[in-house]
């Protein structure tokens, strides 16, 4: 077995493989096993060094792929990859996904695009996966406030920290009448921090500035899984409270304030 495999429970990995072999033979209605094949040639890759060989094999039948097999001997790290492309849920690796990905794609395209990119470089850039991270999280934040009728010049000279303040404020997450929840407030001055501690990751721990020779950068990718989960988590926290308790007229008129007594939790 691949070394890559060896942390993927074979189970779940055996799960995993019908839920993409199915996903992929149902995309296309013409020339099936062609863009198939076309679609898994996109992942392959072939090395100078003959040691080295490929990064897995292409196995064929009758003049076509045999995607079954092909994908059983995949690597699992590739396997997860392609997963993740396909919009499949991985539970335990990366929840909500598919469900995030549909927000988004409605929210705010170009965040979608920072999001499908994090995916792409969470195995060989976490750094940049972070990074992008941080985007999508300031990119919902911008767009959340835009929908509930913010004036979109203060939304453009508030930093990061102070995006996630004023959503929570104008939610009243930290509003004086939520004295009597105290564990709300509590709860919203944590997201606070935790939007906070994000940015920082971006500035100190990747290349999104300039980094001398010794300075750390993010370099496991479970630390990119770990901030895209909460990144995630959150996302779809907030634009579904948004969603409940706005309703707009036009696209950025707030026609509805937030009454604290019927939080969702």
């Amino acid at each position: 077995m691949d070394s890559n495999q060896q942390d993927i429970s074979p189970k779940y990995l055996m799960e995993l493989i019908s839920e993409v072999e199915k996903k992929l033979l149902s995309m296309w209605e013409e020339s099936k096993y062609k863009n198939v094949h076309y679609y898994i040639l996109k992942w392959h890759e072939e090395y100078e060094d003959f040691n080295q060989g490929e990064n897995f094999h292409i196995y064929y039948q009758n003049d076509n792929i045999d995607l079954n097999t092909t994908l059983h001997r995949m690597p699992g790290d590739i396997l997860m990859k392609i997963a993740i492309d396909l919009g499949i849920n991985t539970p335990g690796y990366l929840p909500s996904i598919p469900l995030f990905k549909n927000d988004l794609k409605n929210l705010n395209k170009n965040a979608y695009s920072a999001y499908e990119n994090a995916f792409k470089a969470l195995h060989e850039n976490p750094d940049e996966a972070v990074s992008l991270a941080n985007s999508v999280l300031e990119s919902i934040l911008k767009t959340i406030l835009i929908e509930i009728g913010v004036d979109k010049e203060e939304i453009q000279r508030l930093n990061h920290i102070k995006l996630m303040q004023k959503v929570l404020k104008e939610y009243k997450f930290l509003h004086s009448e939520s004295s009597d929840i105290t564990e709300v407030r509590d709860i919203a001055s944590a997201l606070m921090n935790i939007a906070n501690n994000i940015e920082d990751l971006r500035s100190a721990k990747t290349k999104a500035h300039g980094r001398a020779a010794d300075d750390y950068l993010v370099d496991d990718p479970l630390w990119a899984v770990f901030t895209i989960n909460v990144v995630t988590t959150l996302g779809l926290f907030l634009n579904d409270y948004k969603n409940k308790k706005y309703k707009s007229v036009e696209d950025t008129e707030k026609t509805e304030s937030v009454e604290y007594n019927a939080l969702p939790f």
